[in-house]
């Protein structure tokens, strides 16, 4: 891959952060594939957006990401599967604040 295409990727990427930061659950559906995953401990998992952002919303009062980079797999149907790994800074409903938290999406 170029780098304007990993540029326009990392932009979507943002777009799409931005998006689920905002709680605009339909923007940031329409970056995904009809089949997407949202996988977190526990298990839990979501195949929509607007019950992950009710999920979340009992969790955090905010939340920040610092990206380290992104990695893309073209994976064998066609599709890209795209990671993001950084850290996530913010605070808990509770008020407890959080720094430093490693993640990969």
């Amino acid at each position: 891959m170029n780098a304007n295409a990993k540029q326009m990727v990392s932009k979507l990427i943002s777009d799409f952060i931005a998006a689920i930061n905002a709680r605009d659950a339909k923007t940031a559906e329409s970056f995904l594939a009809p089949s997407f995953k949202l996988t977190f401990p526990g298990p839990t998992e979501f195949t929509a957006v607007a019950p992950f952002l009710e999920w979340a919303s009992g969790r955090y009062r905010s939340a920040e990401y610092s990206y380290d980079g992104f990695d893309l797999v073209g994976a064998e149907d066609g599709m890209l599967l795209v990671y993001s790994s950084g850290s996530l800074d913010g605070e808990l409903v509770n008020g407890e604040k959080f720094k430093g938290i490693r993640y990969c999406d």
